[in-house]
């Protein structure tokens, strides 16, 4: 478990990821469509596109 998906406070371990997934889009065009359809949809606290720089 990474430090960015727990919280320590006074001694007790909350978790906080509850859930992750991964889109595959087959072509560069749709990768900000399908993140824009999921951020109207669910709460999203952070999002790490992978080759983003192509």
């Amino acid at each position: 478990m990474t430090a960015a998906s727990q919280t320590q406070l006074s001694g007790e371990i909350f978790k906080t990821d509850l859930i992750g997934i991964s889109i595959v889009c087959p072509f560069l065009e749709e990768v900000k469509a399908a993140s824009t359809l999921l951020e109207e949809l669910f709460h999203v606290d952070e999002v790490d596109v992978k080759g983003g720089d192509y």
